[in-house]
C-alpha cells in the first residue's frame, strides 16, 4: 500500500488498521482531528519515527500496534504512552527500540495496566523478563580466581553470554575448560 496520511476519518469509527503503507506520523494526516471513538489502531510496518501525534490524535486507545517501524526514542515513545490511561495491549517489537537491554522490564514498569506486550501476556513477560545488566552487579577481583556473582547474573544464565560467564567462574573456581553452562 501507498498510503502516507491518515486523514478524514468518521467520528463513529471503532478501529482502524493501516498496517503496510508508508505512513510517517499522524500528526500529519490528522490535523486536529481528534478520534475519542477509536479503541484500536494498527499501525506496524510504516515509518513511525514518533508516535505524539497518535496519542493526540486518539487518547482512548485500548489497543496499539506501532510494530516494525522506525522507533528509536524508548523513554519519548514511554512518556507518550503513559498519556492512554486506557491501553491494554501494545506491540512495539520490531523497533530498533524493542532491542534495546532491558526493553521488556522498562516498558512493563512503565505501563502498569498493559495485559499484552509485543503479543505477550504480561505475566509471562514479567516472569522471562530480566533486568539490564548492572556492570557493578559482577565484581571481577584482581586475580583470576577471585569472584564475585550476584542473583542478576544468574538471571542471566538462559542466554549464550551469560553461559560463556558460567564457563568462566568454573575455570576460575580450578574446573576444566570444557564445563557445561
Amino acid at each position: 500500500n501507498q498510503i502516507k496520511q491518515v486523514r478524514n476519518l468518521p467520528a463513529s469509527l471503532r478501529v482502524l488498521h493501516a498496517f503496510h503503507n508508508e505512513i510517517v506520523g499522524i500528526e500529519d494526516g490528522c490535523k486536529g482531528a481528534n478520534q475519542p471513538e477509536l479503541d484500536c489502531l494498527g499501525l506496524g510496518c510504516n515509518r513511525l519515527v514518533s508516535i505524539a501525534g497518535i496519542v493526540r490524535s486518539f487518547p482512548r486507545l485500548r489497543i496499539l500496534d506501532i510494530s516494525y517501524n522506525l522507533l528509536t526514542d524508548l523513554d519519548a515513545a514511554l512518556a507518550e504512552l503513559q498519556k492512554l490511561p486506557l491501553l491494554t495491549h501494545l506491540s512495539m517489537q520490531g523497533n530498533p527500540l524493542s532491542l534495546l537491554p532491558g526493553y521488556l522490564s522498562i516498558v512493563s514498569a512503565a505501563l502498569p495496566n498493559l495485559e499484552v506486550l509485543d503479543d505477550l501476556a504480561m505475566k509471562k513477560v514479567l516472569a522471562d523478563a530480566t533486568p539490564p545488566l548492572n556492570p557493578q552487579s559482577l565484581a571481577l577481583g584482581a586475580g583470576p580466581k577471585k569472584v564475585q556473582l550476584t542473583v542478576t547474573v544468574d538471571r542471566f544464565c538462559r542466554t549464550t553470554e551469560a553461559a560463556a560467564v558460567k564457563r568462566e567462574l568454573h575455570r576460575a573456581k580450578g574446573g576444566s575448560k570444557e564445563a557445561k553452562a
